[in-house]
C-alpha cells in the first residue's frame, strides 16, 4: 500500500506498479511470531 507519494497524479501508476512488485518480497517471520509493518522509501530521481 502507497502510504504517501510526492509523484504527480498522473504517475500514480508508477507508485502502484512499486507497491505490487514490493508487495510480493518476502521476509523471514519475526522472532517470537506475531506482525511486523516494513516502511521502505523509495527516492525516484531524474536519470
Amino acid at each position: 500500500m502507497v502510504q504517501e507519494s510526492t509523484l504527480p497524479a498522473w504517475a500514480r501508476s508508477v507508485a502502484d506498479c512499486i507497491a505490487a512488485v514490493a508487495g510480493r518480497w518476502q521476509f523471514p517471520p519475526p522472532e517470537g511470531g506475531g506482525t511486523i509493518t516494513v516502511l521502505y522509501p523509495f527516492v525516484l530521481v531524474p536519470g
